[in-house]
């Protein structure tokens, strides 16, 4: 009986232990800069987030993605807690918007980042080194250009 206990005990010490330096792992992955990836559902999406008010832990996003023939912007404030990110989009296509999307954080590696969101649709997002901010800008001139709203 006490080899079981011991047995039991050193699985839950090990898993503890496994759980501790994983959570520790995971806080410390930057999350500030450029993301470049795919929907699961074949969409192209680029995001770009700042984490000017609390490093690591809330800032400023901007997000561009395609559907079906155009190309939407979405831009606000995000938050963090361990493995969940709180998108508040306030402005979507030059309009404003007051939507909160949670998504799901799985780090694959510092680099490589996986999103789902509450309909389990994944999103594989890797670090980019080029800026949407000029994109987003672009795109948004364009569309004051063509007379579009």
């Amino acid at each position: 009986m006490k080899t079981f206990l011991l047995i039991g005990a050193a699985l839950i010490l090990t898993v503890l232990v496994w759980l501790s330096i994983n959570a520790r792992w995971v806080a410390r992955q930057v999350l500030a800069g450029g993301w470049r990836g795919r929907h699961s559902d074949g969409r192209e999406v680029a995001l770009e987030i700042d984490d000017e008010e609390q490093a690591n832990k809330a800032g400023t996003f901007l997000r561009v993605f395609q559907e079906d023939d155009r190309r939407i912007r979405e831009s606000g404030r995000w938050s963090r807690s361990m493995c969940e990110l709180k998108l508040h989009i306030e402005q979507r296509d030059d309009k404003p918007a007051d939507e909160l999307e949670e998504l799901y954080l799985f780090w694959e590696s510092p680099d490589n980042l996986g999103m789902m969101d509450e309909n389990k649709q994944r999103t594989d997002l890797n670090r980019s080194n080029e800026s949407i901010g000029a994109e987003f800008k672009d795109v948004m001139a364009n569309d004051s250009d063509t007379g579009e709203s």
